[in-house]
């Protein structure tokens, strides 16, 4: 198992990286996340999906640091919140593939601040995000015009009106999740 203190070592050795998947490597706190701002500031990929002991602070401090990101997938990071997502907004408007899959403490207002500031983005996946609603997906649809992948599986405060919004502006959408 990769431990915090593996991930430090990776971050304190490998200051090159440009990508590095952490998924699935459910003992990574935000000490190891840190330690991977700190150091890899060249990353244009990241994969913390399923680190459920990563927080906002390692989120901000990757965002914080790691400003080429084009891809950072956060699926099952369930202690995420608006304040990460705000600030993933804020520092990474180059990003074009964002998961925030099953964190289900995010809400319409990080959703809205990556749709006014990612507009860059081609594939955004909000699965199992059940705090989102119209709100949300209607400020992706009026600022993502670029997306090509939206997941909205299991949305349920998602209406028609949200998913008339996205047929309407992202022309160039190939797959929309919608179940």
């Amino acid at each position: 198992l990769v431990t915090v203190a593996c991930v430090i070592a990776i971050a304190e050795n490998c200051k090159s990286l440009t990508q590095l998947d952490l998924g699935n490597c459910g003992l990574v706190t935000d000490a190891g996340v840190i330690a991977i701002a700190e150091n890899c500031k060249s990353l244009t990929q990241l994969d913390l999906s399923r680190c459920h002991r990563v927080t906002d602070a390692g989120v901000i401090a990757i965002v914080e640091n790691c400003k080429s990101l084009t891809q950072l997938n956060l699926r099952y990071c369930d202690q995420v919140t608006d304040a990460g997502v705000i600030a993933i907004a804020e520092n990474c408007k180059s990003l074009t593939q964002l998961d925030l899959g099953d964190c289900e403490q995010v809400t319409d207002a990080g959703v809205i601040a990556i749709a006014e500031n990612c507009k860059s983005l081609t594939e955004i996946y909000l699965r199992l995000c059940s705090q989102v609603t119209d709100t949300g997906v209607i400020a992706i649809a009026e600022n993502c015009k670029s997306l090509t992948l939206l997941d909205l599986n299991c949305c349920d405060q998602v209406t028609d009106a949200g998913v008339i919004a996205i047929t309407e502006n992202c022309k160039s959408l190939t797959h929309l999740c919608i179940q």
